[in-house]
């Protein structure tokens, strides 16, 4: 090294102008060290006294011309002794290279029906067929159902105004909050508050919120219903909670089974945070009594447990509106966090407005500052969009009952059809185990014979197979942690769904050899049916 380099460090040490590395001593001088001069701060200069032109034209002391050379020298001096600028070395060394990678909570963050759904948005259907898609839940994914037009005008309105352009309250407007409590307050009970009610983005963030709140430390167990909607799993994942199944009972109208739940609850004690309970169901197509509901609340209250009911198909129950019992209604003493949204009854997936309801038990939730930490979990976004909120007063009231007694019905006409069809198959490649009572939804049993005859493995297999050779899109029941099942949409019209179930017998034929897969052991050729063959029903 340059002697007069290291001189120059050990006194500007001693005189305390920097640190003791030569690196700092380099980031304090003004100028840059690989000769090119930079403008300085007036706070540098001694005395006060003004910066002298250099020759090239850039403001600098007098005296730093003299001193241009022995600063190269110093930058040196600092690179060999590891301190050297960042980037490529002043001293010419090779640039450090990028030491970047993503968490693994984001990694770990990974939802089955959107990664499928995803997926299938690039896949190419076979030579000469089109895609049917029977798997993602979006009402509006077929001509024929959408929001109603009193919605579409209140939001039109909204837009053209002008008047909602600006932020809204983190916990949603509080029109927007107030049409909620008016709707969905309980016959007999003060309406919700204020604080009560949470706009959000969609039902997913409410149910993200609300298993955040409930979730900490060692009281951070979740107790989920199997089957169900893998999104919850996915959140427990995401925040660190533990998700345990209790399990639906298929041959009982996918009614909980609180032998299961009771033990489930008994073995996680003090550990248990929360108890889902979706209604009506996603993937199954149930709907609940009011008596089934108000004993599952009574095993969750001698639990101590409270409840989250998502209930983003409410009032879609295909015997009415009055068939549709609310969790909270019949919650006695248990705490209930209700979620819904307008993506399903208003068929507005899109608009992604959701809501949060707190219905406490005495003052449970809001002792335990689950209201309050509910209201600052609000205030991490911003809200969902200002003009949703400002049209949903009007959504709710000027939309006519008749919408939602058409839209019900035409789903129930189609879940019968897509059952009818399927007790039909002569494949007999898969059945219903029950009926369904609401949502938009069946949930179908794999036969074994036919599983067996066709040599596929599992559901997984089945639908893959069926997507690739076919091109009818179902999704595995493995996606919501019931393998042998595969769930079907029903919002399909009339004619696709017959058309899909024609291809699908027909397929499922061919996969098992052309034989009678009621006799797997004597396959009988049958011809596969005409694929128009039910073109024109309605």
């Amino acid at each position: 090294l340059d002697p007069r380099a290291v001189v120059f460090c050990m006194l500007i040490s001693r005189f305390s102008f920097v640190s003791a590395s030569a690196a700092a001593v380099t980031r304090r001088l003004p100028w840059a060290l690989d000769g090119s001069v930079q403008r300085a701060s007036a706070s540098t200069h001694r005395g006060g006294r003004g910066p002298a032109e250099g020759s090239s034209g850039a403001r600098v002391p007098a005296w730093h011309s003299k001193q241009r050379r022995f600063c190269s020298t110093l930058a040196a001096a600092a690179a060999v002794m590891g301190g050297g600028s960042q980037g490529a070395g002043a001293g010419g060394g090779a640039p450090r290279a990028w030491s970047l990678h993503a968490s693994r909570l984001a990694l770990g963050a990974r939802n089955p029906i959107r990664e499928i759904v995803d997926r299938l948005r690039e896949a190419k259907p076979p030579e000469g067929k089109v895609v049917i898609p029977l798997s993602q839940g979006d009402p509006t994914a077929f001509p024929g159902l959408g929001p109603p037009p009193e919605a579409r005008k209140a939001l039109a309105d909204v837009v053209l105004d002008s008047t909602a352009d600006g932020y809204a309250e983190s916990s949603g407007t509080l029109a927007a909050r107030r049409a909620v409590s008016e709707r969905f307050s309980l016959p007999g009970e003060a309406p919700l508050a204020d604080d009560e009610v949470i706009i959000t983005v969609g039902c997913s963030q409410a149910l993200q919120m609300c298993l955040t709140a409930l979730t900490d430390g060692e009281r951070s167990a979740v107790l989920l219903p199997r089957p169900c909607f893998p999104l919850y799993h996915t959140i427990c994942d995401f925040i660190g909670a533990e998700a345990v199944y209790y399990d639906l009972e298929p041959s009982n109208g996918w009614q909980a089974d609180l032998t299961s739940l009771e033990e489930a609850l008994r073995a996680l004690g003090d550990r248990a945070a929360a108890v889902m309970v979706n209604n009506p169901g996603n993937p199954t197509g149930s709907v609940y009594s009011a008596e089934h509901l108000r004993s599952l609340c009574a095993v969750c209250e001698a639990a101590r447990v409270p409840i989250i009911a998502d209930e983003v198909y409410a009032g879609m129950a295909f015997a009415g509106k009055e068939a549709f019992t609310p969790v909270a209604a019949v919650r006695g003493g248990c705490p209930v966090l209700s979620v819904g949204a307008l993506s399903k009854l208003w068929l507005a997936p899109g608009w992604r407005l959701g809501w949060l309801t707190v219905h406490d038990a005495g003052s449970v939730l809001r002792d335990a500052q689950i209201v309050l930490a509910l209201q600052r979990m609000a205030q991490i976004t911003i809200g969902t969009a200002h003009p949703v909120q400002a049209a949903l007063s009007r959504i709710f009231s000027d939309t006519p009952d008749t919408f939602y007694s058409d839209t019900t019905k035409l789903l129930a006409e189609r879940a019968k059809l897509c059952a009818t069809r399927v007790a039909s198959l002569a494949s007999k490649a898969m059945r219903v185990t029950t009926q369904p009572q609401g949502a938009m939804y069946l949930f179908l049993k794999l036969e074994d014979k036919f599983m067996a005859a066709s040599g596929i493995e599992d559901d997984r297999e089945f639908c893959q197979r069926l997507l690739s050779e076919e091109g009818i899109v179902l999704l595995p029941g493995a996606a919501f942690n019931m393998p042998g099942y595969v769930r079907v949409v029903v919002c399909a019209p009339t004619e696709k769904l017959n058309e899909a179930f024609d291809r699908i017998d027909a397929w499922a034929l061919g996969a098992a050899n052309m034989g009678c897969v009621g006799d797997a052991a004597a396959p009988v050729a049958v011809t596969p049916p005409a694929l128009a063959h039910h073109s024109s029903r309605a």
